[in-house]
């Protein structure tokens, strides 16, 4: 059987996220062709190969494991952040083996699909949209009729010094849906403890302004029949033994029936079953968040974007933002689901005015509990209405790049981007009040969330002292040093640098920065012990002691914590590390002594 190798985006990242598209074309191809799924930061976690700091020595390194597997066709998942490395890997591959079919799919490849085609002579064709109805088709074409690809619909190709495009007649309905559920995961092993991916459906039935996903999936809305979600919940629970799950869908709770059905049967399940899935906060009613907390969701993403009214109309989000964060305090204070609530900032038509907005809402979440807060920096995405709004204002700087966009200081990266504004316009930015004002922001929204296992007080006492904003220009110094050490990462740096190096520097910097605050005498004295209490926990489980230890405080930390009460007297706590997770206890008088 002719060999076929499909990538996964190459992230450098111990992650080692896989996309459930690839399993479900290898499964449709696999009877007619010997078909691989690789993924190369998998491959490094497991110790197959090893990453360098060298970009050109990672694509050798994985171009020749390629290679030396004599694929007939090798095809790459693209996505914005890793496109760059799927296209310098696809420009090797067909260096040394000119006669292999190279051909792209996913999102990234499918919105810039002729500017690709137009600039890379060595990509073949590109999949646009759901390749599931095609790829058998396709591959057929690609490999036994000489690239004809004139009758296959939903792929873009060369043809005579020419582009040509003929597009899907139509997606998968929700119903088949149905015939798509994994089962094999190789070359992954999977792992009782492991949060397991499930397909919910595809679409969204909304239209912001700065999202792909609309381009993606043609604005066809489709929710996977919701027993076909529970059978495979069933499935990999009797089978591996997983009871936690993430559903993959951009909105799984759009149809509050539906879902509202999903709960009811995890209840009957009568399994000891988690999950997590995304939502708009406007679709969850609160008798909604109450049957997804009563059927363990553990877990929602939910995007705000912007605390402007004005922005809310602009991106066409349209969130009734009163309710919405009425609706997180609820589910803050009723429920075990802990929510990630994420931000943009530096919109097209964004004032500082707007971001202020934003500010105080980050802000009020915060001091009401709720760490879980992202802040982005807006991104120019390929194909999106808000792309359109600033294409001519356009440069690339690297230094206010979003900071997920990793492995700026490479020059073999920097040479597309910069040949190709349209191709990575997520890399480049545009002149903006909000940018030049806030610069950091994100950085120090990062901290909060990264660190609020560890510093939530410290950082809560000074945002009551000061507010968020003043806050921030405070510790504007100290932001500008971790996004200079960012920046100046390698790859394999950047692989390697786990939760507890970056903790450990985040520590550093900021417990320098407490050190030279200057406060009255009373408040000096309180933030005093919070400093100490939460500086301890975090060297405590950066360096992993094992031993647990009592430490004396001037006053009761708890009543403070609870209610800002300050009673000075001695008081104890106990550091006790636990599978990864530092404890605090309080302790009495002669427990301490004992």
């Amino acid at each position: 059987m002719k060999k076929v190798i499909l990538v996964n985006a190459v992230f450098f990242s111990k992650d080692d996220s896989w996309h459930i598209g690839q399993f479900i074309l290898r499964d449709i191809l696999k009877k007619e062709y010997d078909v691989e799924v690789i993924n190369f930061d998998y491959l490094c976690k497991t110790g197959i190969i090893n990453y360098s700091n060298d970009m050109k020595e990672n694509i050798r390194l994985m171009g020749d494991y390629l290679l030396e597997k004599k694929p007939e066709a090798v095809g790459f998942y693209t996505i914005c952040n890793a496109y760059v490395t799927s296209l310098k890997l696809a420009e090797y591959i067909k260096l040394n083996c000119p006669e292999c079919f190279v051909f792209l799919g996913g999102p990234q490849a499918s919105v810039t699909y002729h500017e690709s085609l137009e600039v890379f002579p060595f990509i073949d064709a590109i999949c646009v949209g759901e390749s599931e109805l095609m790829i058998k088709e396709f591959i057929n074409a690609a490999i036994e009729q000489d690239c004809d690809f004139e009758n296959v619909n939903g792929v873009a190709y060369k043809k005579n010094e020419g582009i040509f495009y003929r597009p899907n007649e139509r997606m998968l309905s929700a119903e088949e849906l149905h015939f798509y559920m994994i089962k094999d995961f190789s070359p992954f092993m999977l792992n009782k403890g492991d949060r397991f991916n499930i397909e919910g459906g595809r679409g969204c039935p909304y239209s912001c302004s700065f999202c792909t996903t609309n381009s993606f999936w043609g604005n066809k809305y489709r929710l996977k029949k919701i027993d076909d979600i529970i059978d495979e919940i069933m499935f990999m629970n009797q089978k591996y033994g997983i009871s936690d799950f993430a559903i993959q869908h951009d909105m799984f709770t759009a149809n509050r029936k539906k879902i509202a059905e999903f709960c009811r049967k995890v209840v009957d399940l009568n399994k000891n079953i988690d999950w997590v899935c995304s939502s708009r906060i406007d679709v969850l009613t609160y008798e909604l968040i109450d049957i997804m907390d009563n059927a363990k969701c553990s877990a929602i993403y939910i995007g705000l974007e912007t605390g402007s009214p004005r922005m809310q109309k602009k991106i066409h989000k349209r969130l009734d933002l009163s309710d919405a964060i009425e609706k997180l305090l609820y589910i803050k204070a009723n429920t075990a689901i802990k929510t990630t609530v994420s931000f943009v900032y530096c919109f097209p038509d964004e004032n500082i005015r707007d971001f202020k907005y934003t500010i105080d809402i980050i802000e009020k979440l915060y001091l009401e509990g709720i760490t879980g807060v992202q802040l982005h920096r807006f991104m120019p995405l390929p194909g999106t209405e808000e792309m359109q709004k600033v294409k001519e204002r356009l440069y690339y700087d690297k230094d206010v790049s979003e900071l997920t966009l990793t492995n700026l200081n490479n020059s073999v990266v920097e040479e597309y981007i910069k040949k190709y504004p349209y191709i990575f316009s997520q890399y480049y930015t545009f002149d903006s009040e909000v940018k030049d004002r806030y610069q950091y922001f994100d950085i120090m929204v990062g901290m909060m969330e990264g660190l609020s296992e560890f510093y939530y007080h410290s950082f809560e006492f000074l945002m009551k002292m000061w507010g968020i904003e003043q806050l921030y220009f405070r510790m504007k110094r100290i932001l500008k040093e971790v996004r200079n050490r960012e920046l100046k990462m390698g790859i394999n740096d950047n692989y390697n640098n786990g939760a507890e190096k970056r903790i450990l520097f985040w520590s550093k910097l900021l417990n320098s920065f407490f050190d030279n605050i200057k406060l009255d005498s009373n408040e000096m004295y309180i933030f005093d012990e919070i400093k100490k209490y939460e500086k301890y926990k975090s060297v405590f489980f950066v360096e992993k002691r094992k031993i647990s230890e009592v430490l004396k405080f001037k006053i009761n930390l708890h009543k403070w914590f609870e209610n800002e009460q300050i009673v000075y007297e001695d008081y104890y706590i106990k550091y006790k590390w636990d599978n990864g997770t530092v404890h605090t206890i309080q302790m009495k008088l002669k427990e301490a002594l004992d």
